[in-house]
């Protein structure tokens, strides 16, 4: 397991909690997710996956506070449906926590993301931080764009 982390901080124009339900809603993970299209709830409130050409990720929700989320977070490259949580887990690639701290101040949200403890399962040569650190300067500006108009 590698214990480097990544971390992004986006400004959102939207409340802690319009931003709290978007990074718990399959449908608004989609609108960021890496060519995406498709999501689910597998355990509702507890588990969710999105899917996209590159793959299919699973999302447990580990901890649910009011102003931080941690998600664990599993990602495969070849899981056929349907989808379910052990499937999406027996099929991984990696897998990695995600911390989301959001800071509200004034009617929007300082959110902090933070990617952390990657565990690779496959293709262990493949750089997975670094594409981690690629993708996630693209979701923060789409999750700046699509969540801002949480309202």
């Amino acid at each position: 397991m590698t214990k480097r982390a990544i971390k992004e901080v986006i400004p959102i124009r939207a409340s802690a909690d319009e931003v709290r339900r978007c990074i718990l809603s399959a449908d608004r993970i989609l609108q960021y997710y890496p060519m995406g299209d498709g999501s689910g709830d597998i355990e509702p409130g507890k588990s969710f996956y999105c899917k996209g050409r590159l793959g299919v990720s699973l999302f447990e929700v580990l901890r649910n506070d009011s102003d931080y989320i941690l998600l664990h977070v599993h990602n495969a490259t070849s899981c056929d449906p349907p989808y379910t949580a052990e499937r999406i887990k027996r099929a991984a690639m990696f897998s990695m926590l995600e911390d989301w701290h959001l800071e509200e101040d004034d009617g929007n949200t300082r959110l902090t993301r933070l990617w952390r403890d990657f565990e690779q399962h496959r293709f262990k040569a493949l750089p997975v931080e670094l594409l981690v650190r690629i993708t996630a300067k693209l979701e923060s500006s789409a999750i700046r764009k699509h969540w801002s108009s949480a309202r």
